[in-house]
């Protein structure tokens, strides 16, 4: 809407080399109350008709149609012309500016999605051999052919495996809404 706008103030920019064409319709009128003349101390006090008669009677009109045409305007017409297009040509760069940055923040959405779901792919992977290693670990302890400190280093190993598998699954849902925000997918309830 704006680069339109800028497109009408080039049209109404270059308007200014052509003759305008004015009409102008004027109606007034006057009237007095009374006049009063001071002479030499003496007051006197002319009366006029009453002032409804006097709007009615004096009133004038007058029609007006002239023609202008600037033949030289110090290049003021050409340099707003020029400057009503500068502004529509900057319009026209922003505009696609706004179409290229949107294109990658989509793409870059898509990208960081796509990220995401790997990690989850990864983080259960990781759960299970951790959560198999920690079965392992755990009979050979009940054998006493492990350690305490095997056990522990197995058990810890367990918990990260599952809280990076919570994380991964909070960063999808994360990447998921900004997917749906940048491409445009999002519905804003109240």
């Amino acid at each position: 809407a704006q680069s339109e706008a800028n497109r009408w103030q080039e049209r109404e920019a270059a308007a200014q080399r052509y003759p305008s064409l004015d009409l102008s319709l004027t109606t007034s009128t006057s009237a007095t109350g009374d006049v009063e003349q001071r002479i030499a101390g003496i007051e006197k006090k002319y009366s006029y008709p009453p002032l409804s008669d006097q709007l009615g009677n004096a009133t004038s009109y007058s029609v007006t149609f002239s023609m202008n045409w600037a033949l030289f305007d110090g290049f003021r017409s050409r340099y707003s012309l020029q400057s009503a297009h500068l502004n529509y040509l900057n319009q026209q760069l922003d505009v696609e500016d706004a179409k290229r940055n949107l294109a990658i923040d989509v793409r870059k959405a898509i990208a960081e999605y796509d990220a995401a779901r790997q990690q989850i792919s990864a983080a259960r992977v990781s759960l299970q051999a951790a959560s198999a290693a920690f079965n392992g670990i755990k009979r050979k302890y009940e054998l006493g052919a492990a350690t305490f400190v095997e056990l522990s280093s197995a058990r810890a190993a367990l918990f990260n495996a599952r809280s990076s598998l919570s994380q991964a699954t909070y960063s999808l849902a994360l990447q998921k809404n900004i997917l749906d925000y940048v491409s445009g997918s999002t519905s804003f309830s109240k």
